[in-house]
């Protein structure tokens, strides 16, 4: 969503709220019935309750692979196709996309293969797009050698025009330059793809946004012409540059499609519109739209001539034992483009082929006898097997042509293929994919080069007719299988559709279908025992600046486990608890709660000093033995309930910066928790075993899941992090953003239900998982100010996100945080009901999408309603209520600044967002007098009276004595301040920012001095001239069992104070301590004391900094510092400070 700026001010004016302030219980159980409503969640039951598995089995299966992919599947993240060099010039080798959509992911250059006549749009998602990445390096031998092909003996020589057409639209260097790589590439294939060289040649190619489509006729193609045309055709681009479209083509109206050629260039992209100019060549015509159309150069080739001597010439015409010999028609034949062809005279062609007809009825893809014979009958017959005649589907293909060659019908055709994989008809062939051309069972499917499930996986082997070949290679984890063999866990693979054939691996236009383990619904077993609320603790929270919550300040009460991260492991596989010892003998205490131990986390898994020693741990029966002692002798020492295993992951493919793991691991991991679960259930059976699993399907899918879950006690499904700054430029991380980068919350609901079926169709029951709620945003840059939807951008590859004061890191940021930044800054919070999660804007672009209590509630609602465990908040240390929730509340954030600040030309401090800066006086240079205004106050004076009173009704009376206070309004001179320097107010630096300015304001505290003066009780106060009025409202006091309210009172202050009628007391001596001078705030900054500007920027460590105490340094707040005291800290506004009242006298 996008609001004009003046809407957006107005709603951010509106929202001076707390994260989530606006949404109350109320409006959570709203957003999640209006969720709900919008998207409504399918169950089924599983189909029995979970049953006593034989271990023993259960391992041999997992040994054997049944549970993970049997290969990577890493290629399938590439944005390209696999290198042309690496998969061969063979178009039936390269990997199949379903659309020209996923196309436009790759920025390299692709050489392409695609049904002719199926059309290419951008709507069109079956079109079964073949590619590979160009990386041909032409064969300059090839160029210049001469093909194999045999020509007719008598042939002359002829010289045509190439018409080179553009329209007026120029083009940037870039676009020449990609028209340039793809014409080297079409070159390059062509160079090294001789046993081609015999037929026509049509071939497409896409560099960046430039798409080019080729075309040349097989007699023109067999002459070694097609690579010096396109030689020239670089030249001409390098000298002259490309437009909008340019188009090279041979028009001739004499001759067939055999002697057709034409290349167009389109920098639109516009794959369509090179498939339309390849139909149009083919077909033996030429374009004519462009607006300038010229000759470019001549082209000398060879044609046949008439001839009556006999020839053994057998390769442009077909030849069957007692069948004449004849001639495949193409597209602009005539009897006497035919004749020429076979070498003969238009009677004797007549002669061959008896027919009135024979001249108007032309159809291409028939034979056509150049000789005395039979007509030839290439109809194909089933096998001994009973299979079918199979055909593999080339890019020129079409049901009339292919009828035409096999002496067969187009209806006959469609009859044939009724059964046939992949069939949706002869009006959408599919390159590369197996057809039937005559009856009998159908073939297997060809192979789909990057096809992970289903029949068309390389390696796949033949089942006999009959089979389900839907059930061949399932997905892992039971995920849906599409019809192009990918495996995904939402819709978009999920839902089976039906084509217009009906054929098994079809799917309806603009579907991708599924073809096993369909469907996402949420697989539920019974309702758990116990609902759990877990809660994960940091406890290495204490190392943070601020927001550092002790274990023993957790209300325990509102959870059943207490999760502690982290333990570590050291190489030799001991225990590692140093990062807990503040927090570990508290933890240890813990009462009435379970004290799980978690070992692991995020930073151990992918560290690149780390990352190898779970893998090490589980590599083999030794060490995993090792383990296992060690981990059953730090839970029965310390007396804990449990162990929770958080390695992020097991078999991981791709993470940054560390190498891939082994898809042992998954294997791996699985028998050391076995091997764990038998041991701790002889020497510790009274401890439980969990182990956290990733939300990502793509993570997941190397992890036996369904075989942990026999092992473990119960599994944390991580469901957070579904978002964050990786998915800058990620293609796959975003739905409906294919370029990545979009603002999407972390804790998404539609992806967290999606996981939720992924785990639980997998095999693990729903009464095993918590689910994972968060404590913390994901936060972002928006890349446009008021630009916040989900269809928005952020700000990359580095996050552009304001770290939090305490978690101080960009993208990161708790909920603590988040209210912090509420309290400072104007906010507008709202709950996104296309996620269920809470959404907070703030400085214009700055990003969070988090969860809120209320929010938390009504998940774990949810997630009870379809009987699973319970919830897994990260982390509990994290939220509002607990610890620090500003910089500014933990001493290690006060930073002393260093006076030589006051030396820099361009004063600047670096330093975290929230800390207090203690500033140094501003150094004079000699003594300075500063007279001080006079001192609008009120004095008290109090004395001791006694009086008589009874404690209850009828009791004896008593005396009490009391204090009685009386105010006296006044104005007091205050003595001259000399000084070698000004002393300046602290700086805040305020929460949701990362840079700014700071104006500093002076901070003169007079020294406390003595004043003597007459006290006058009673009568009456009178004040002439006064300049100030204050009130107090009324209050109430309770004491014990006695209640008193205080009047409301009105003050005038200032000007002349007289006292009539009261009575006079002595003088008495009071001591006072003035307020900080300036009192008040001007709205200009002082010039003097910020005459240069001093900027600051978020970082660490702090500087210029200085030791508390040190000779010029300034000193914390003393006086005047509680923040209910409604005169100060006057002037500390990081973006308003004050100038100070009185003559500073400092010139």
């Amino acid at each position: 969503m996008k609001l004009p700026r003046m809407t957006q001010a107005f709603m951010a004016g509106l929202a001076m709220m707390g994260p989530g302030a606006g949404a109350d219980s109320v409006d959570a159980q709203s957003a999640l019935s209006a969720f709900l409503s919008a998207n409504p969640i399918s169950t089924r039951s599983a189909s029995e309750p979970k049953a006593t598995v034989d271990l023993e089995t259960l391992k041999a299966a997992v040994v054997a692979g049944n549970f993970t992919p049997s290969r990577s599947w890493e290629f399938l993240r590439s944005a390209c196709p696999g290198s042309c060099t690496d998969l061969g010039l063979d178009p039936s080798a390269w990997p199949v996309y379903p659309g020209v959509h996923r196309l436009s992911l790759c920025d390299e250059t692709m050489l392409l293969q695609f049904s002719l006549y199926t059309t290419v749009n951008q709507s069109q998602s079956r079109v079964g797009l073949r590619g590979c990445t160009a990386d041909l390096v032409a064969d300059t031998a090839a160029q210049t050698g001469s093909t194999s092909c045999q020509m007719p003996t008598n042939m002359t020589s002829v010289v045509s025009a190439l018409q080179i057409s553009r329209d007026t639209a120029a083009s940037a260097a870039s676009s020449d330059t990609d028209a340039i790589a793809a014409l080297t590439q079409l070159l390059a294939y062509e160079t090294l793809n001789p046993s081609g060289a015999c037929n026509e040649t049509i071939n497409f190619a896409l560099a960046g946004q430039t798409a080019v489509g080729l075309y040349m006729g097989s007699s023109l193609h067999s002459q070694n012409l097609l690579a010096p045309i396109l030689e020239s055709l670089i030249e001409e681009i390098q000298d002259n540059g490309v437009t909008e479209t340019l188009v090279v083509q041979l028009c001739s109206s004499q001759h067939s499609a055999r002697y057709a050629f034409g290349v167009i260039i389109s920098l639109s992209g516009d794959l369509s519109a090179a498939q339309t100019a390849v139909q149009t060549w083919r077909n033996s015509s030429c374009i004519t739209s462009l607006d300038d159309s010229t000759v470019w150069q001549n082209l000398t080739y060879s044609i046949p001539t008439v001839s009556h001597a006999r020839t053994n010439t057998t390769s442009l015409w077909a030849r069957q034992r007692t069948t004449c010999t004849a001639v495949q028609v193409v597209s602009g034949d005539t009897c006497t483009t035919l004749a020429t062809e076979c070498g003969i005279t238009a009677t004797e062609l007549s002669t061959y082929n008896p027919s009135s007809t024979l001249c108007s009825n032309l159809t291409v893809g028939e034979y056509i006898c150049c000789t005395e014979g039979s007509a030839p009958d290439y109809a194909p017959s089933p096998d001994a097997d009973g299979y079918c005649y199979s055909y593999l589907i080339q890019t020129g293909d079409s049901c009339d042509v292919l009828a035409a060659t096999y002496t067969l019908t187009t209806a006959e055709i469609e009859s044939y293929n009724n059964e046939t994989w992949g069939w949706l008809g002869c009006g959408d062939l599919l390159v590369g994919e197996y057809m039937c051309l005559s009856s009998g069972y159908p073939p297997m499917p060809a192979v789909i080069a990057n096809a992970v499930c289903g029949p068309q996986v390389n390696g796949t082997v033949s089942v006999p007719y009959g089979t389900n070949l839907s059930t061949l290679n399932e997905c892992p984890l039971n995920a849906c299988c599409d019809i192009w063999g990918q495996c995904g866990i939402t819709a978009e693979f999920c839902t089976p559709t039906e084509s217009t054939t009906g054929n098994p691996g079809t799917a309806a236009n603009n579907t991708n279908g599924c073809i096993s383990n369909c469907g996402t619904e949420i697989v539920q077993s019974d309702a758990p025992s116990e609902v759990f609320k877990i809660g994960y603790f940091e406890g290495y929270d204490v190392e943070r600046a601020c927001m550092r919550t002790m274990i023993a300040d957790i209300d325990t009460s509102l959870y059943t486990h207490i999760h502690m991260s982290f333990a570590t492991l050291n190489a030799d596989l001991s225990y590692n608890i140093s990062s807990l010892e503040d927090q570990w003998n508290d933890f240890v205490e813990l009462d009435g709660v379970k004290r799980i131990i978690t070992v692991g986390g995020w930073d151990f898994s992918t560290d690149a000093d780390t990352y190898d020693i779970f893998r090490s741990a589980v590599s083999d029966s030794t060490n995993r033995a090792t383990l296992i002692t060690n981990t059953i002798d730090l839970l029965t020492t310390y007396d804990l309930d449990g162990v929770d295993w958080d390695w992020e992951y097991p078999a991981e493919p791709d993470i940054p910066d560390i190498p891939a793991d082994s898809t042992d691991d998954g294997t791996n991991f699985f028998l050391f928790l076995l091997e764990l679960q038998m041991q701790m259930a002889i020497d510790a059976p009274d401890k439980t075993i969990s182990t956290t699993a990733p939300s990502s399907f793509w993570y997941l899918k190397g992890i036996p899941i369904m075989a942990i879950s026999e092992v473990v006690d119960y599994i944390v499904l991580m469901a957070y992090d579904l978002h964050g700054q990786w998915d800058w430029n990620n293609t796959y991380a975003d739905p409906g953003c294919p370029q990545g980068g979009c603002l999407r919350s972390h804790v998404n609901l539609t992806e967290t239900v999606s996981a939720l079926s992924m785990i639980t169709k997998a095999g693990v029951p729903s009464n095993m998982v918590a689910v994972g709620v968060a404590s913390y945003a994901r936060s972002f840059q928006m890349t446009e100010a008021d630009c916040y939807g989900p269809d928005c951008t952020f700000t990359g590859p580095d996050s552009g996100a304001v770290p939090g004061a305490c978690t101080d890191t960009a993208g990161y940021i708790s909920n603590a945080e988040l209210a912090g930044i509420a309290e400072e800054e104007e906010v507008y919070t709202y709950i996104d009901e296309d996620s269920n999660s809470n959404i907070m804007v703030w400085n214009d672009t700055q990003w969070a999408g988090y969860m809120d209590d209320d929010i938390k509630a009504s998940r774990a609602e949810l997630y009870e309603g379809y009987n699973f465990l319970g919830i897994a908040d990260w982390a509990i240390d994290l939220l509002t209520s607990n610890g620090s929730t500003s910089a500014s509340e933990g001493s290690s954030c006060e930073v002393y600044i260093d006076p030589s600040i006051w030396d820099e030309d361009s004063p600047s401090v670096t330093a975290v967002p929230g800390c207090s800066l203690i500033w140094p006086p501003q150094p004079l240079s000699s003594t300075t007098t500063i007279t001080l205004p006079p001192w609008t106050t009120t004095l008290t004076y109090t004395t001791v009276v006694t009086e008589t009173t009874s404690a209850s009704s009828g009791g004896d009376l008593t005396a009490v004595t009391s204090h009685v206070s009386y105010w006296f309004p006044t104005v007091i001179s205050v003595p001259p301040v000399s000084t070698t320097a000004i002393p300046v107010w602290g700086v805040n630096l305020p929460n949701g920012s990362t840079t700014g300015t700071i104006w500093l304001t002076s901070s003169v505290e007079p020294s406390p001095f003595a004043i003597t003066w007459t006290p006058t009780i009673g009568g009456t106060t009178v004040v002439s001239a006064a300049t100030t009025t204050a009130t107090e409202t009324s209050n109430v006091v309770v004491w014990g069992d006695y209640t008193y309210v205080e009047p409301a009172v009105t003050e005038t202050l200032g000007g002349s104070t007289t006292v009539i009628s009261g009575t006079i007391l002595p003088p008495v001596t009071t001591t006072v301590t003035p307020v900080v001078y300036p009192s008040t705030t001007d709205t200009t900054h002082d010039t003097k004391l910020n005459s240069k500007t001093t900027k600051w920027t978020s970082g660490k460590p702090p500087s210029p900094t200085a030791t508390a105490g040190c000779a010029g340094c300034g000193t914390g707040c003393v006086l005047f510092c509680d923040s209910a005291c409604p005169i100060c800290p006057i002037g500390v506004d990081i973006t308003g400070g004050g100038s100070g009242e009185g003559d500073d006298d400092d010139d």
